[in-house]
């Protein structure tokens, strides 16, 4: 006889326990993904949540990683521009996306989201260094050497600002600035066959 009483195979609570489970493990394999480089397999994890949880600006950051270690750089912009809709918060997706332009030779495009992540996060080094690459490449070394002053502010340990910052005062002729911060990347990093080769140049155009 039907009571009228339905009885599920498994309580609801349970079954969106185990849901939260399945979103979790898929999250943890995305990311586990990303950071081995299997990028086409963190693409399929992420799709998968997106298709599982709904729209989620960290997911679409991360899927638009791995994109764009593919060179899928129009769906990687595609993707950091939903997770900035999503979450105009995210200084990340704005860097992520400058890559993508920049990968692309988009300078201009890339420098104004650099300039909305800085907005962002106005300590983050690295944010300065990346716009910083952006504007040499423009041609523009004042900018491109202002960036990495800060970058090198917020993060002065890391050799590779000071050593980017000699080449474009090489590359403007201050000789002796140059030699100053290869002379700190060297101190930093002892061990950088290519700064020695500059340094090299640098004192051989100073005659030295």
């Amino acid at each position: 006889m039907d009571t009228g009483k339905r009885i599920d195979s498994q309580p609801a609570s349970e079954t969106k326990e185990e849901e939260f489970d399945l979103i979790d493990v898929c999250l943890e394999a995305g990311i586990s993904f990303l950071e081995e480089g299997k990028y086409e397999k963190a693409i399929e994890a992420f799709s998968g949540l997106i298709a599982m949880a709904g729209d989620n600006a960290f997911i679409y950051d991360r899927r638009g990683v791995a994109y764009g270690n593919l060179g899928m750089y129009e769906e990687a912009i595609n993707d950091f521009s939903h997770a900035i809709e999503l979450d105009g918060s995210l200084a990340g997706a704005y860097n992520n996306r400058a890559l993508s332009y920049f990968r692309q030779g988009y300078f201009n495009q890339a420098i104004c989201d650099y300039d909305a992540a800085i907005d962002l996060e106005p300590a983050t080094a690295l944010f300065y260094a990346n716009r910083a690459l952006s504007y040499a490449c423009e041609g523009d070394f004042e900018n491109a050497a202002s960036d990495y002053d800060m970058a090198i502010l917020f993060d002065p340990e890391q050799p590779e600002f000071h050593g980017n910052r000699g080449e474009i005062y090489f590359r403007t002729g201050d000789y002796e600035k140059a030699l100053a911060d290869f002379d700190r990347e060297l101190k930093i990093n002892p061990n950088d066959t290519n700064t020695y080769a500059s340094r090299a140049l640098v004192m051989e155009a100073l005659g030295a």
